[in-house]
């Protein structure tokens, strides 16, 4: 297992205990030993670590841009389920509700049989 996971799972941690700040300078040095381990499912996962911390510090289009490169990411590894994390979580905290992508999301999670993100994409689109 790559450095990249030790340095991601401490940066989970702290996200999940409240210290924000801490928590994306570890994902950022986490996603830079992924990007020199040239290892794309890393790099994928520490940038959408990074879009939540984002998203916690009220950073939208910083959190936005991580969110993009993590969905392109998991779509080209063919992980739908973390594509319609993303995309939940863009239309979650995004400026309107996006219901191109709530639809994509609602889609992709029932298509892995996934009930949480169903549920979480039902909720969103009852919302807008």
């Amino acid at each position: 297992a790559g450095f990249w996971r030790l340095v991601l799972q401490l940066a989970e941690t702290q996200l999940a205990s409240g210290e924000v700040e801490t928590s994306r300078r570890n994902a950022a040095a986490a996603l830079a030993q992924a990007h020199r381990a040239g290892d794309r499912l890393g790099e994928a996962r520490c940038h959408f670590h990074l879009a939540r911390c984002l998203g916690s510090l009220r950073s939208r289009v910083e959190a936005d841009q991580h969110t993009a490169s993590a969905f392109e990411s998991f779509r080209l590894l063919g992980d739908r389920r973390s594509a319609a994390e993303c995309l939940l979580e863009q239309a979650g905290y995004g400026a309107g509700k996006d219901l191109h992508r709530l639809s994509q999301a609602l889609t992709w999670a029932q298509q892995v049989n996934w009930s949480e993100g169903i549920a979480q994409a039902s909720r969103l689109s009852e919302c807008s």
